[in-house]
């Protein structure tokens, strides 16, 4: 308020006259023009400016074609028919201003065609399909360089995250003699474990770009993120 201002201005100009040495400082209320000033050119970020703590994005990364499920002779000679993926669905809550606690589900299915039998000698006219299907439930962690109450754009983190997963692959073939099979490779070990450093760009408040390289169900990853 206007009397404020003016009372507290006369008691600083008689403070001055007294202790020329020494500063009398005011709390003044989270709303005066200064702190509005600092906020907007990015000096301080408070909370009350920043209120969303919740994250979801959604990503698609480049695949990566595991050499132990191309069944059959020489990979030169196979075809990747279909793909779908690596699919990425992330949700993250930020428990404190630099680190954030959520699930990642990562899906992908590849299928490969040949015409090599197992011993690696053509038979034309037959074909083999392989197809290795994965998806994974993953707790992960965001560890963030800068604080989210740091008025800037950019958003670098490093991740880590264990949890579920299950691989599977089964090998068909229009050959009458072949017999179908499929194979859980989940028998073998259950446990998804995954490593990235990411990087969030803010287009707006609360939309971003992100990008994320390392150890996960691809090598690169990209999609955008929602802040809620």
């Amino acid at each position: 308020m206007r009397h404020n201002s003016v009372h507290e201005e006369i008691l600083l100009n008689i403070s001055q006259l007294y202790f020329p040495t020494n500063t009398v400082h005011f709390n003044r209320p989270a709303n005066d023009s200064l702190t509005n000033r600092k906020i907007n050119q990015g000096l301080i970020h408070s909370a009350e400016t920043n209120p969303d703590k919740n994250h979801i994005s959604f990503g698609y990364g480049f695949y990566i074609i595991p050499d132990a499920f191309e069944i059959g002779g020489n990979s030169s000679h196979k075809n990747l028919s279909s793909i779908s993926g690596p699919l990425f669905l992330k949700y993250e809550y930020a428990i404190s201003d630099k680190i954030g606690f959520g699930i990642n589900f990562a899906y992908c299915q590849y299928t490969f065609t040949n015409n090599y039998d197992f011993a690696g000698v053509i038979n034309n006219g037959i074909y083999y399909t392989t197809q290795y299907t994965s998806y994974s439930f993953l707790a992960h962690f965001n560890f963030h360089f800068l604080s989210r109450y740091v008025n800037t754009k950019f958003d670098p983190y490093y991740g880590i995250g264990m949890g579920y997963k299950s691989v599977s692959t089964s090998v068909s073939s229009n050959d009458s003699t072949f017999q179908k099979y499929n194979y859980n490779l989940s028998n073998e070990g259950s446990i998804g474990f995954e490593m990235t450093l990411g990087l969030r760009y803010y287009v707006s408040n609360s939309i971003a770009i992100y990008v994320e390289a390392g150890l996960a169900k691809s090598w690169l990853q990209f999609g955008a993120t929602f802040k809620f």
